[in-house]
């Protein structure tokens, strides 16, 4: 699809409050686009709410699920000192704290004395030394000041904006 006929499906659909992807932009849409089918027989999760894409994402350290998505492992800078378990870290990411059951993007520090449980951080996210975060959800180029504390619930995960300064 190009980019201007997928923004005037997009604003058709949501002139007549239709908001599904799936059924009313492609499925009613069909006879003006040129839709072919790709059968995929892996994970696959549908993502309506922040809880179901937390939900999802910590899916992905499920090794099984993991392997079926994503290449092995990439190189990050993991302190000697530091501790990372059960946890998805990508490319340029550097770890001087304790990650656990998280999910972390290129680019993503975690400073000394740190600690980064059931989380998912986005691209560029800094953590500064001595922070506590359990169950965050922080966008892109989000910073968090040294010392300090953010706590959701795996059934309420806190969600930090992208760019913010905590």
């Amino acid at each position: 699809l190009s980019r201007d006929l997928l923004i005037s499906l997009v604003d058709e659909c949501a002139a007549q409050d239709k908001y599904s992807f799936r059924s009313d932009v492609l499925c009613s849409m069909g006879d003006k686009l040129d839709l072919r089918a790709f059968l995929w027989d892996g994970f696959a999760a549908q993502l309506r709410t922040v809880q179901e894409y937390y939900e999802r994402s910590m899916q992905l350290l499920d090794p099984a699920i993991r392997s079926e998505l994503l290449c092995a492992e990439a190189a990050s800078y993991i302190a000697p000192d530091s501790r990372c378990v059960n946890s998805l870290i990508a490319d340029g990411c550097q770890i001087e704290g304790s990650v656990e059951g998280s999910i972390l993007f290129p680019g993503v520090k975690v400073g000394k004395g740190s600690q980064v449980k059931n989380c998912i951080l986005f691209k560029n996210t800094v953590v500064e030394d001595g922070v506590t975060l359990g169950c965050v959800i922080a966008d892109k180029d989000v910073h968090i000041r040294r010392g300090g504390t953010l706590i959701g619930h795996e059934s309420y995960p806190l969600a930090v904006s992208k760019g913010s300064i905590v």
